[in-house]
């Protein structure tokens, strides 16, 4: 039987490393159970800790042998909390809105285990731009509520520091602050930090708590939707006053036409705008506000879709002769209502129309009062270029006459996958891969800034089959299908296109990385239209019986395609590739034990895999 010990004061033998001995009695058998307590300290008490206790069992006829030893699991001690703090905005005005209206209400929350603690100090420096407006101690009620406790307190405390002689309950402290440094309007959110500290006779140093509480609201904000079919993006500014009176109101955003560093400024210098007669004149713009605009690059202003009743003005920048940037100026606001104003940019650069990716698009409207640099507002879109998919087709289900099911017309849309397991038909050893070209319909003749046109601007689509694969042919003299397409890379019902829609087509066996593969290179000319492209490819005879022969390898060959687009001195890099996987493995043997002394072996065997072998033999060994 296991004996429960608990060794009285007189059994343990404290010494100078904090350790405790206890002599087991003569005759004693193990096991033995041994409990003791042990005091936590208050640094483990009040900061939390991770603690263990290792026993050593020693040999009494000599104290420097052990004999074993164990160590507890960790034991949490976790960390209380000692204070906290909350913070609320409030406004105390009506109407119009009005900064010097504004309070923030701190809550500290302290000692929430209700432990006793003595001469308690709570620390709250407010800080800068706030005013002590008042104070409030706070106790637990009966229906786990706050009540107050004495009286409110008016005045600032010496130091800012809070006391109590004796708590043995959570406490909370509540100071009301007025927001005094908005000035005559506000037209965004000014946070505040408040820290709050706790001390009490037995702990060393302090606890602290923070929290940040924003002031004032945004006057004005900046969002944007992408249409890369017309390679538009829509932008919506609104602006709202609150009825506050903002002198000289205006809006400037600055579109910028040429790729350009994110975060940089526009220079200005040598630039000018054009009068009624055409003629080069001064940016009507204090030079000023044109210093401080955040450019946003890659756009140019297209047209106002909803000026809200506004005034809005494109000012033209003109640099060495060129159309280089759109300044924007809004003005006419009014000061009782909110102001919505929508208008169309045009993507400019081919790396984001054209470049088949996301990339982010940002755009800044900045709010002015005169020449004050009031609140920006940055909007920013996700703009998705699809120019280039790979996919396959699903393998097709053969019918009782060993025919398929379906037509690859039949197909194209509900049997389109990229799963790399579902494309390899295992009966016709063959991948139907399916290409979706100018999957957003964009209109390709358009030059950068949508003004001119390169009607027979050449789009050049090359795909690669991996080595070791060939072209196929659907029918007779027919190794592609091309249909006409929705946007988002819908194939139309029935509409196979003759070859004569495409500039050219060409298959070609080239090297890469002194390797032959096959390769076929469509052209289109003045491309506008999204398109379909199937091809039939498969493994050679040789690859067949050489790379598939490993029963098991389960090779992935990659398919690539590429195309390219030039606009001026920019052929964006556009590349898709699909990977198919192919199972191998002809011959598969598993066993059971149906019965003592007796083993099942099955064999099973997948010609359709691979299509090799005459004849399985089995040895036993």
């Amino acid at each position: 039987t296991v004996e429960d010990l608990t060794p009285t004061v007189e059994d343990l033998t404290p010494t100078d490393k904090n350790e405790l001995i206890y002599p087991f009695p003569e005759d004693s058998t193990s096991p033995q159970i041994i409990t003791f307590q042990t005091k936590i300290p208050d640094s483990a008490y009040y900061n939390g800790a991770k603690i263990s206790n290792t026993a050593k069992l020693i040999d009494p006829k000599d104290s420097n042998k052990e004999l074993a030893s164990g160590t507890s699991d960790l034991i949490t001690i976790k960390l209380l909390t000692w204070i906290s703090k909350e913070g609320v905005a409030s406004y105390g005005g009506s109407g119009d809105y009005k900064p010097g209206e504004q309070y923030i209400t701190w809550t500290i929350t302290a000692n929430k285990p209700g432990k006793k603690l003595t001469n308690v100090v709570i620390t709250d420096v407010i800080p800068a731009g706030l005013t002590w407006d008042s104070a409030q101690w706070q106790i637990p009620d009966e229906s786990s509520g706050w009540t107050n406790q004495g009286s409110k307190i008016t005045s600032v405390p010496a130091d800012s520091k809070y006391t109590l002689t004796n708590v043995s309950t959570p406490i909370r402290l509540v100071i009301v602050t007025k927001v005094t440094n908005l000035g005559d309007y506000t037209t965004k959110i000014t946070n505040y930090e408040n820290t709050a500290s706790i001390t009490w006779d037995g702990l060393t140093g302090s606890k602290e708590a923070s929290k940040t509480v924003g002031v004032g609201y945004a006057a004005i904000t900046k969002n944007g939707k992408a249409d890369p079919s017309t390679r538009t993006i829509k932008w919506e500014i609104k602006v709202d006053p609150r009825g506050q009176d903002i002198q000289n109101l205006t809006v400037y955003d600055l579109l910028v036409h040429a790729d350009g560093e994110k975060d940089s400024k526009h220079d200005f210098t040598g630039t000018t705008t054009k009068d009624e007669n055409n003629s080069s004149v001064t940016i009507p713009v204090d030079a000023s506000i044109l210093g401080d605009l955040k450019a946003q690059y890659n756009q140019k202003f297209d047209a106002v879709t909803n000026d809200g009743g506004i005034t809005v003005t494109n000012i033209p920048i003109y640099k060495d002769g060129k159309h280089v940037a759109d300044l924007l100026e809004i003005t006419g606001f009014p000061t009782n209502q909110t102001s919505t104003i929508t208008f169309e940019t045009i993507v400019t650069n081919p790396n984001i129309f054209a470049g088949n990716g996301s990339e982010t698009v940002s755009n800044t409207a900045t709010m002015f009062s005169g020449t004050k640099n009031l609140q920006p507002a940055e909007g920013t879109v996700d703009y998705q270029s699809d120019m280039l998919r790979k996919g396959m087709l699903k393998r097709t289900t053969y019918n009782e006459q060993g025919e398929p099911a379906k037509s690859v017309e039949q197909r194209i849309n509900d049997d389109a996958t990229t799963d790399a397991a579902l494309g390899y038909d295992y009966i016709d050893k063959s991948v139907v891969y399916r290409l979706v070209i100018n999957g957003d319909g964009l209109d390709m003749t358009y030059n950068e800034d949508k003004t001119t046109k390169q009607e027979k601007r050449k789009t050049i689509v090359t795909d690669t089959l991996p080595k070791g694969w060939e072209f196929r042919e659907f029918d007779p003299n027919q190794k592609y299908l091309i249909f006409e397409a929705e946007k988002g890379g819908t194939a139309g019902d029935a509409a196979r296109l003759d070859s004569s829609e495409v500039l050219g087509v060409r298959f070609e066996t080239i090297k890469e990385d002194d390797e032959e593969r096959e390769t076929v290179e469509f052209t289109f000319t003045g491309l506008k239209d999204p398109y379909v492209i199937l091809l039939k490819a498969g493994p050679t005879d040789k690859t067949l019986k050489g790379d598939f022969a490993s029963n098991g390898t389960d090779p992935k060959p990659e398919n690539k395609v590429s195309m390219k687009t030039t606009w001026g001195n920019i052929t964006p890099d556009v590349n898709a590739s699909q990977t198919v996987s192919i199972k191998t493995q002809v011959l598969k043997k598993e066993q059971t034990k149906p019965a003592n002394g007796v083993l099942k072996w099955t064999v099973n065997y997948s010609p359709n895999l691979v299509g090799m072998g005459t004849a399985i033999q089995d040895t036993l060994s």
